[in-house]
């Protein structure tokens, strides 16, 4: 019982992070720029806000996957993986291929400073530290099943999931912007 309604509630919580960062994106894509500058809404400050938030929250919970989950006393091996060896092949190169990416843009954003905020910054970096930290969970942690406990693993998994989404729906929208 406690597990189910723990999982339902993660889940809600996964989409209630989904429209926190969607709404001010559609709002930014409705309401012309003059109304919006005449309120003073930074859609752009409000969504990297809750990319930190969502960065963070995601660097907590797979340090605790990584060094909590995995003891023996709360996890068991599997006799077989969950995932492939491709699929953690795949992990390792579209991992690399995202830390070098965002590693790049680092590294550019600290050479034209003054093109950019230091909220940019320290979202770009947290996630080089969530691609990094995922890309070693999918690896070596692939046979692990994880004792579910009183839900803090699920609810973890569904902010990782948000997370994910969030910056996959970032990225779409701020290069179809350079498109349009």
């Amino acid at each position: 019982m406690l597990g189910s309604m723990m999982a339902t509630l993660s889940v809600l919580y996964c989409f209630f992070l989904l429209a926190i960062f969607l709404v001010p994106l559609a709002t930014d894509l409705i309401v012309p720029k003059e109304v919006l500058d005449s309120y003073h809404y930074d859609t752009e400050g409000v969504t990297n806000a809750v990319q930190i938030y969502l960065s963070f929250g995601s660097i907590i919970f797979l340090l605790y996957l990584l060094l909590g989950l995995t003891r023996p006393s709360r996890s068991s091996l599997n006799d077989t993986g969950h995932t492939s060896a491709f699929v953690r092949v795949g992990a390792f190169v579209f991992g690399m291929g995202s830390i070098c990416y965002l590693t790049i843009r680092l590294v550019e954003d600290f050479f034209k400073y003054e093109c950019t905020t230091i909220q940019l910054k320290v979202e770009r970096f947290l996630m080089l530290i969530v691609n990094a930290l995922q890309m070693i969970a999918v690896i070596f942690c692939s046979r692990i099943k994880i004792d579910q406990g009183w839900g803090a693993a699920h609810f973890g998994c569904m902010h990782l999931v948000a997370t994910n989404l969030v910056t996959w729906v970032s990225v779409v929208y701020k290069e179809s912007e350079h498109v349009m």
